[in-house]
């Protein structure tokens, strides 16, 4: 069961797309916190969610982040997700949050996902050009510093964890650079977090980011797509994995 704190009023959307991505992965149970519009919008696509304004019921981990924007009931949703000590994915409107959080929150199993620039605010130092320059570098540093695992998302995705251990996901497609990828991307590595058991967070953020890549790669076969061309794609990825070359590490051929 997967914990979902997604969407706002400005932003609905985002919950529509992180849910499909998680249920794409076969997750058992989505409970969405949200809003009770957004939850309605969510529920109409997807009526097998459970859906709640406040944290409820059990749950294996938790994604947290897309679309919440500054709404606060979503961002102390956010709080109590985090302080449940499980493993939980903060993406999008959650890194704003987050500073305040992890001085007490911070762990291994605690998964960030900013882009270079998400990172630039994060880190105050390397600027967005030095990061997207070294992302490898820099991703090892904000897990070392921050005390998480970091997914930083760009051309070649890097996933690195405190130890140093990273992973590098090269395979995605241009047109994943599109409104609403990364919420999909959230719901898969909620989804993973939640069912993927023996696998450290640095492993399941890396193989996320593989499914990502994949699905993103068949959705464009067709041409140019929107973000939820990519959940119906997960599926198909997921059947051809066998095929397929998962994440390196880097230095590795």
């Amino acid at each position: 069961m997967l914990g979902l704190v997604a969407g706002s009023e400005p932003y609905p959307g985002a919950a529509v797309l992180a849910t499909a991505g998680a249920l794409a992965m076969g997750v058992g149970m989505v409970r969405l916190v949200a809003p009770d519009a957004v939850r309605r919008l969510v529920l109409a696509a997807h009526p097998e969610v459970v859906g709640s304004s406040e944290p409820s019921g059990r749950v294996q981990a938790w994604a947290a982040g897309p679309g919440i924007a500054d709404d606060a009931g979503q961002r102390r949703a956010l709080a109590v997700a985090l302080e449940s000590g499980l493993p939980a994915v903060v993406d999008a409107s959650a890194l704003d949050a987050l500073p305040e959080l992890l001085d007490r929150l911070a762990g291994e199993h605690v998964v960030i996902t900013p882009h270079a620039g998400e990172l630039e605010r994060l880190l105050e130092g390397p600027s967005r050009e030095a990061i997207e320059a070294e992302p490898v570098r820099w991703a090892r540093e904000a897990s070392a510093q921050l005390g998480v695992t970091v997914l930083l998302k760009g051309p070649a995705t890097v996933c690195a964890a405190p130890d140093g251990t990273a992973w590098v996901q090269g395979e995605g497609h241009p047109y994943l650079a599109t409104a609403g990828s990364g919420d999909t991307l959230t719901g898969i590595l909620g989804a993973l977090l939640a069912t993927a058991r023996g696998l450290r967070p640095v492993e399941a953020a890396a193989l996320a980011a593989f499914v990502h890549g994949s699905a993103g790669r068949m959705a464009a076969e067709s041409g140019p797509f929107g973000a939820g061309a990519l959940a119906p794609a997960v599926r198909e990825a997921l059947s051809r994995l066998g095929s397929a070359e998962p994440p390196r590490r880097p230095g590795q051929g």
